[in-house]
């Protein structure tokens, strides 16, 4: 067993020696701060989150890797950068005596797309790679004669995109973008290697089955050249709009445990716990997670649908609900109807195509119309009062002989109506269409039949 641990030693430390640094530290619990592996993500969920991480793999492993990530982000918040999204995040990774750290800057536009909401990514900082042999412990007992260390210091861009639309997100990045040089901090003409460029790719689908009950499916892959492929495939299940738990498949045929609470409406608590059956599993020891996160959430603006007169007078004004109708207790009698909506958040009367209104009408009856927007932003509805159906009778001249209007049954009562076997009827609305219909001439039901005469 201690040689197996000696051998996973040295083939970490030399692989880590040839292409130190090509990737960052991977994180189980990636889906919750999202905002490390992708910049498209920073502001897009209009709040400030504050999120910290810490992951300690292979416990039975003497200098296994360890590393912690930090980071902010937020919506700018001012109207003419609304749309922007700014945050900062930290990275610590430890591996042996091998240390790697990075200050990112993140930032992102969004624009709407189609049904959904489509952000544009960027992020630049400073990455740092060392290597203290000095630490490195020989089996033989050889203490390293003072080898000493380096550091490189490596400016790193990359680029995201991300698509999210109703309960759908989709990210690609691409990081260490321009896979700059690394270069040590004595001997700044020696190229010591290269960052290569990473390609990532993440998918998320939730689905709500009840009210306090929502299940994700999620995917993350992560290539780079001459390094094997991240792989994590999760299903977390979220109940009571509190408690999470989640399982995963990661690369290597390792499982992932998770799970979490929200101990406030702000604050997350997460835990992750890894490992495999495979000999090396056993032999390095399982791998342990933790997450806290912390949201502002951002105070909704009020948005408000004013009754007004083609003059852009306000008549009155209806705030919207939760369901998302605008509720007015009455509405004045008229056979159309002008709507402006206002709200100091332009973007979320930028999403709204379509209001519903909600009003009594004059017998008190409760009534929902939709109505849609139309180019100049205003919301017009035209109501069609509803006419009588009337049923004329007429001679073989075309004199009307009498009227009729539709009863609450269906039927056209007549009081009176001579005794003419050419009568003709004819009728307003939906009367016209009807193939056939019930009559009472003087007290007497008949059917008549469209297109014939009585």
């Amino acid at each position: 067993m201690n040689n197996l641990k000696y051998i996973l030693l040295f083939v970490a430390l030399f692989y880590n020696c040839i292409a130190i640094g090509q990737q960052d530290g991977y994180y189980a619990l990636y889906m919750f701060n999202e905002q490390v592996v992708n910049p498209a993500h920073v502001g897009v969920e209009d709040e400030i989150k504050i999120t910290g991480l810490y992951k300690r793999q292979w416990m039975e492993f003497a200098g296994a890797p360890e590393g912690q990530s930090f980071s902010i982000n937020a919506p700018m918040g001012y109207k003419k950068l609304n749309n922007v999204g700014i945050g900062l995040h930290f990275i610590n990774d430890r591996f042996g005596p091998n240390k790697n750290t990075g200050t990112m800057l993140d930032l992102s536009y969004k624009l709407k797309l189609g049904a959904g909401k489509l952000s544009v990514g960027l992020r630049g900082g400073l990455k740092t790679y060392s290597i203290d042999l000095n630490q490195v412990e020989y089996p033989s007992g050889y203490d390293g004669g003072g080898e000493g260390s380096w550091v490189a210091y490596v400016p790193t861009m990359g680029l995201g995109i991300g698509y999210y639309i109703d309960n759908v997100s989709v990210g690609i990045v691409a990081d260490n973008l321009f896979e700059p040089k690394l270069n040590t901090k004595n001997t700044s003409d020696i190229r010591y290697g290269s960052l290569y460029r990473n390609y990532m790719f993440t998918a998320g689908y939730g689905i709500n089955f009840k009210e306090n009950f929502r299940m994700t499916p999620s995917i993350f892959i992560r290539y780079a050249p001459d390094s094997p492929v991240d792989f994590q495939g999760n299903l977390n299940v979220l109940f009571l709009s509190r408690f999470w738990f989640g399982i995963g498949v990661l690369s290597g045929a390792s499982a992932v445990l998770q799970t979490g609470v929200m101990i406030t409406k702000n604050l997350r608590l997460g835990y992750a716990f890894s490992g495999g059956n495979s000999k090396t599993s056993t032999a390095v020891g399982a791998s342990h997670e933790f997450l806290l996160s912390y949201a502002i959430k951002k105070k909704k603006a009020k948005v408000v649908l004013k009754l007004i007169t083609e003059d852009s007078v306000d008549i009155m004004t209806a705030i919207i609900s939760k369901d998302g109708t605008f509720s007015f207790e009455k509405l004045p009698e008229s056979t159309s109807f002008l709507f402006k909506l206002e709200s100091e958040d332009p973007n979320m009367i930028a999403q709204m195509e379509k209001v519903r209104v909600k009003y009594l009408n004059a017998k008190g009856e409760e009534v929902v119309i939709e109505i849609a927007e139309e180019k100049d932003k205003y919301f017009r509805f035209t109501h069609l009062e509803l006419k009588e159906d009337i049923l004329y009778a007429l001679n073989a001249k075309n004199d009307t002989l009498g009227t009729a209007v539709r009863n609450e049954e269906g039927f056209f009562v007549f009081t009176y109506l001579p005794s003419d076997p050419n009568l003709i009827f004819i009728g307003t609305l939906d009367a016209e269409a009807d193939e056939e219909m019930i009559i009472y001439v003087n007290g007497v039901e008949q059917t008549i039949e469209k297109g014939a005469q009585k």
